[in-house]
């Protein structure tokens, strides 16, 4: 809670006043809803940056995973991934369950902010994924592989294999994301 308050704080939506407590700023609910809209809510035009966005960020993020992952990190995303595989075998539907594998992997990075970021744009990206059914069945077991292989270099401690397994995985996105 506290650390939620400084937040708000920052964003000057809060005031703290000493042995006063705090309280709402002055701000009108018409600002405060504008700020939190255009904080948390893309446009369609924007989507095409949020999945560049998420391909460096993962890039990056299967690549100090590697670095940094511990073997409590490895078990979350094998179980993750266990998951993942068991529903999508079954045809059911795997797109949460795809994203918590990829933060797992983002987790394993010890990096807090290349989590947060992650898990900001997470629910628009399951809206996409949904609602252009990137996911479908073919898809989804490319991605198995996709994610074994991301995996295996995580394991191995292969930083240049994790960011280009990664890559490959993603790359599809990359290439169709004007059109999303």
């Amino acid at each position: 809670i506290r650390e939620a308050i400084l937040k708000l704080e920052f964003y000057g939506l809060l005031k703290t006043a000493p042995q006063s407590g705090s309280y709402v700023s002055g701000f009108s609910l018409k600002i405060l809803d504008s700020i939190f809209t255009d904080i948390i809510k893309f446009n369609k035009e924007d989507f095409g940056s949020l999945i560049e966005a998420r391909y460096y960020l993962e890039i990056n993020s299967a690549k100090l995973a590697a670095t940094r992952r511990t073997e409590t990190d490895i078990a979350e995303m094998q179980e993750a991934l266990a998951d993942y595989d068991a529903k999508a075998n079954t045809g059911q539907p795997v797109v949460q369950d795809d994203m918590l594998f990829h933060i797992k992997i983002a987790s394993a990075t010890k990096n807090t902010v290349i989590e947060s970021m992650l898990l900001i744009i997470i629910p628009d990206l399951i809206k996409i994924i949904v609602d252009k059914n990137i996911c479908h069945a073919k898809r989804c077991i490319d991605s198995m592989r996709e994610h074994h292989k991301i995996l295996d270099a995580i394991v191995n401690k292969d930083a240049n294999g994790a960011g280009i397994a990664m890559a490959e995985h993603l790359q599809q996105m990359m290439d169709n994301r004007m059109s999303l």
